[in-house]
């Protein structure tokens, strides 16, 4: 509920909420009860409600404003997980659980080297609501592209259920595609693409990724903990390879593969390699960090020769 002193200091800045806080309690638990794939409300909708029920039309800037303060972050997620879930979607999860379980057995008859995919917008490294997990699939990146919001801030990395990280961008095909359940998932075009390769595609319920214990613990945050306790060395044999660099920049943005360097504490320079033929292509992604260490080793030195000739000079 906004307190009655945050509306004044609205009015006083010329920001007219226009609903009390009886209203705004309304407006709340309406919102939150418009839960359709994942997506709480849209702003137009919001916007249609507003006008409807109370005859105030205000601007998206308003709608997201008065969503902040009644502590939704925006018009399509809850900035907060509840700590325990309620019983339908508790029944839901259990049952998801149960049934994930019985594709992972049959999974692997047919397919020995079963992986679960690890994918997030912001980083594998983030949270909920925006971590998809996902299985093999042929040449994924196209697929990928058209389920995301915003393909150059995605990046994916596979992991065994073993917590083994394989190979980066390179999906086999013929296994289930497991997603969270935002809306944009479930993209027509995009999901048509993966259904006509043979996927199975699953979709979590909401709130259900920070709960999916032991699952949570051995896919969803295992390269966090690893990561963490790595060194730089250390990272660069974590990982194999990464197969088709060019494919790489292309879907990939050099601006995103630095963030993920960042991350890590590496640093970070882009490393052209030729195309003309297709071994080239293929490069052993130890050899890409040790190159880009040894770099940032040898700018370490030239500054420290730079700074020690300065002080000779000043002396």
């Amino acid at each position: 509920m906004l307190p009655s002193e945050q509306i004044k200091r609205l009015k006083q800045r010329g920001r007219k909420s226009n609903l009390t806080e009886s209203e705004l309690q309304d407006f709340k638990n309406w919102v939150l009860n418009q839960n359709r794939k994942g997506i709480i409300c849209g702003g137009n909708e919001c916007i249609d409600y507003l006008y409807q029920k109370y005859a105030w039309k205000p601007s998206k800037s308003s709608i997201s404003r008065i969503l902040k303060k009644i502590r939704i972050s925006s018009h399509k997620t809850i900035s907060k997980e509840p700590t325990q879930l309620q019983p339908k979607f508790h029944k839901k999860l259990e049952n998801f659980k149960l049934e994930l379980n019985q594709l992972v057995i049959d999974k692997t008859k047919k397919y020995p080297n079963f992986n679960i995919w690890v994918m997030d917008k912001k980083g594998i490294w983030n949270h909920h609501p925006s971590r998809r997990t996902y299985t093999s699939i042929d040449n994924p990146m196209p697929y990928v592209k058209e389920l995301s919001n915003n393909q150059k801030d995605t990046i994916a990395v596979t992991v065994s259920f073993k917590g083994e990280a394989k190979d980066l961008f390179w999906i086999k095909r013929g296994d289930i595609l497991i997603m969270d359940n935002l809306g944009v998932h479930h993209y027509s075009k995009g999901v048509q693409k993966i259904k006509d390769q043979g996927i199975q595609i699953k979709y979590l319920h909401p709130y259900s990724a920070t709960h999916l214990t032991p699952l949570d613990n051995s896919v969803f945050k295992i390269l966090e903990d690893k990561l963490r306790s790595n060194g730089s060395r250390r990272f660069a044999n974590y990982f194999d390879k990464i197969e088709t660099v060019n494919r790489l920049w292309k879907t990939i943005t050099s601006k995103k593969v630095k963030n993920q360097f960042k991350k890590c504490e590496l640093p970070y320079c882009r490393v052209k390699y030729s195309n003309k033929d297709d071994k080239d292509d293929k490069i052993i992604l130890s050899r890409l960090i040790e190159d880009i260490i040894n770099r940032e080793e040898e700018r370490k030195k030239n500054k420290k020769k730079r700074i020690k000739n300065k002080n000779k000079k000043e002396n």
